[in-house]
Formats: C-alpha cells, structure tokens, sequence
C-alpha cells in the first residue's frame, strides 16, 4: 500500500472513531439531563442543570446546560395538522350554520393545542375540525357530529372569557371518546358513577359533578371528566374520584398532556 494511502487511511480511522466519540459523549448528556427530571420551562434550568451530579461518562456535560436548556425547535404532529380542515363537510345536520375560513393564528392556536394531546386520540376515528361562525344553539362554542367523526369550531370558542380554546378542544374529542366506547365500558362507566336509567327513559345520578355543564347529562358529564383529567387532574381526584380511578384504569395510565410546544406554528399541507 502507499504511504500516502496508509496514512489516509490512518486518518479517517481516526476520525471516525473521534466521530463516534463525540456522537456517545452526545447521548450520554441528553440521557443524564433527561434523567435529571429538569424542565426546559423551568427559568432556573441552566442553573439547576450546571449543578446537577455528574459522573466519569457525563462529567463534560455541564458545559452543555445552555444548549440543553433551549427549548428545541418544535414540530407538528402530522396526524393532527391533516385534521385541520377548510370548506364544508358533508352532510352536517346544521344546514343553516355558516361557514368561514380559519385564520393562521387560530390554525396556529389549534395545532399548539392538539400537539400536546395523548396519542391515545390517534386511535378514534375522527375526520377533522371544521370551522364555523356561531352554533345554532347559542352560545355554543364547539359541536360534535352525531357520527363523532367530526368536529366544528366556532367564534365563540376564540373569545369567550369563561372558556379557552383548550377546554372547547378536549371536551368536544371527550364526546368522541363516549361515541366510540365499547358497550361493555360505557356500561362500566355508567356503574361507576352511578347514572341510572328512569323510567322516563332518561339518566340521572346524584353528585358530586366536576362542573355545572357536567350535570345536564352523561355525554356531557363524560365530557368533562375527560376534560379535568388532562387539565386538572388532581381538581378531579378529589371532586369526582370515581372518575378519575375510571378513567386511569379503562383509558390510559398515561392520559395526560405532553409538555407545551412554544414555538409550533401552523404549516400548510402540500396539496
């Protein structure tokens, strides 16, 4: 072999191995910060991160905390950006309704919301999210579709000071949820928290409720139990415990929002 060859070789030799050194020493900081249990949010993240125990393999981490602590550029769920949907659907059983098209920032708003979501939602079928001026049934600020294959947004769901658009977001996917449970965990739902069936044919249960809406009756009782699970957990456990305990064993042990994603913002789909 040439020498001018043997020593080239020798080099990128070298610097693979100095390459895959460099990419362990990587991963070794990202599993000890993730392991510290620190939040990007946290405003004394660097701090905490430069002062956290390291060891023989991550002792060059603290170096790092600055990148480690910056929050990383967001993306969005593919699932939930091909939901969000423009026009008319078929067959919407409010003729009268009028529809208008979504805003970027409220696309923008929507997309930071359900980029948050359980991916347990992925496995409901649901066609997308409509958007519309006003409900005929004012003031409602979000319907779902008898089928539950879809959902409309309207005005009132952007600026009304008693809900946010997070709320009117959860609780319409928890009516979906209630469509698409199995006859035999509905009727588990309905035992646990003790709806009974009149003889007027309708449900009724005693309380306590986590919500006034929650009374009306058990679409919307299960609604907003769906709803406090994901964003007031611990309000649920004490209020509604035979919700909460229902909820975590039949739905998920994992049903809960992932971290915020300051920076999404709404990406159009390439037609």
């Amino acid at each position: 072999m040439p020498i001018k060859n043997f020593w080239k070789n020798i080099f990128i030799h070298f610097f693979i191995i100095f390459l895959s050194l460099d990419i362990s020493a990587d991963n070794s900081c990202l599993n000890w910060f993730k392991n510290s249990k620190i939040k990007t949010t946290d405003t004394a993240c660097v701090s905490k991160c430069q002062t956290f125990q390291t060891d023989m393999s991550t002792f060059t981490c603290h170096n790092d905390c600055e990148k480690l602590c910056a929050p990383g550029k967001c993306e969005n769920d593919v699932y939930w950006l091909n939901k969000i949907s423009a026009g008319r659907t078929e067959n919407w059983e409010m003729a009268s309704e009028i529809t208008v098209a979504w805003s970027e920032s409220e696309k923008s708003e929507l997309i930071k919301i359900l980029n948050t979501l359980p991916d347990f939602f992925k496995n409901i079928p649901f066609d997308g999210f409509y958007r519309m001026e006003r409900s005929v049934a004012l003031p409602n600020p979000g319907t779902t579709s008898a089928t539950g294959r879809f959902i409309v947004i309207y005005d009132r769901a952007f600026d009304h000071p008693l809900w946010s658009l997070q709320d009117v977001v959860i609780h319409e996917l928890g009516h979906i949820m209630l469509i698409n449970l199995k006859k035999a965990d509905r009727f588990s739902y309905e035992k646990a928290l003790g709806w009974k069936t009149t003889r007027a044919k309708t449900q009724t249960r005693n309380g306590p409720f986590i919500s006034n809406r929650a009374q009306a009756d058990i679409q919307e009782d299960f609604a907003e139990n769906i709803k406090f699970m994901l964003l007031a957990p611990e309000n649920l456990k004490s209020i509604v415990p035979q919700a909460y305990q229902w909820i975590f064993k039949n739905i998920s042990k994992e049903f809960k929002l992932k971290e915020v994603c300051k920076d999404a913002k709404f990406i159009k789909k390439n037609n």
